[in-house]
């Protein structure tokens, strides 16, 4: 078995003063890129924003580039929508992906800025999260049936300095005969989960396992069932909203279909071109 293909995404948020710096750096056999955002620490309005492409296919997308057309833009959910427009589609899409990891990370690591935030508790916190997130996956469309609440699950809600870090990454695989082994991982401050997929030489799906480690409950492992709708799809034929749709939509879990969508995109590239030199980024 020899390893034809690597990506990752490392994603950290830090705390300065009363801002918040979001770093998201993408590493694989073609790219090498990075995205950050400075937002202050209350509000999230981007006060700094900038992207870099370091490496890419024979160069043709290495260049850097300073946003401040986003500065003021809420880096949260409605207005990110606006703030990922206006990145745009340059560096074929690389930079708003990168930003879109800046983003997630802002809203994850509000978990310990809830009174910068303006809510009194914890509890006032987890109760908005609670109602803005209803039916939005299998945890929040099925609160009745948790065993723990939020912070139960997070534990002391004080953390300062680096307040979130994520890692998501992918490798791929090929045997001898052919088959293709494309694993994935997904790893941060509050979840830890992986996927194993196999599929032989024309891009056909063929087995896909993968499994939760450390889950905010055990009501998020239930989405390991929808794995089961993969087997038999080409690669090929499937976009992010495929995934997003095969691994349960709003009954499945949004991390689980992150790191499916990402290793459908490694082992595609894969496919698409042998020649680690050549591998192209599909989006």
């Amino acid at each position: 078995m020899r390893l034809i293909y690597q990506s990752g995404y490392s994603t950290t948020v830090h705390r300065e003063g009363d801002e918040l710096l979001a770093e998201s750096y993408l590493l694989s056999s073609v790219m090498e890129a990075t995205a950050t955002l400075r937002v202050d620490a209350s509000r999230f309005r981007v006060r700094h924003a900038r992207w870099d492409i370091y490496r890419s296919p024979g160069g043709s997308l290495n260049r850097g580039k300073e946003l401040p057309q986003l500065n003021g833009i809420e880096a949260y959910f409605q207005e990110a929508r606006q703030l990922l427009q206006a990145v745009g589609d340059e560096g074929n899409g690389i930079p708003r992906e990168l930003f879109n990891e800046c983003v997630n990370g802002i809203i994850q690591a509000e978990t310990f800025l809830y009174a910068e935030r303006g809510f009194r508790s914890p509890r006032e916190y987890e109760e908005f999260w609670e109602k803005f997130y209803t039916n939005s996956c299998r945890y929040y469309k099925h609160l009745e049936r948790t065993t723990q609440t939020w912070y139960d699950f997070v534990g002391d809600p004080g953390r300062q300095g680096r307040l979130f870090n994520r890692y998501k990454s992918c490798q791929v695989f090929r045997t001898m005969d052919g088959t293709l082994v494309a694993n994935g991982s997904f790893v941060d401050s509050f979840h830890e989960l992986g996927v194993s997929m196999l599929l032989d030489a024309s891009g056909l799906i063929t087995a896909i396992s993968g499994n939760f480690i450390r889950p905010p409950d055990q009501i998020c492992v239930e989405s390991e069932k929808h794995l089961a709708s993969l087997p038999g799809r080409f690669i090929s034929d499937m976009s992010k909203k495929d995934v997003i749709a095969a691994v349960g939509g709003a009954e499945g879990c949004m991390h689980l279909m992150d790191i499916v969508n990402e290793v459908r995109k490694a082992a595609a590239a894969a496919l698409a071109e042998p020649r680690p030199d050549a591998l192209g980024m599909l989006q």
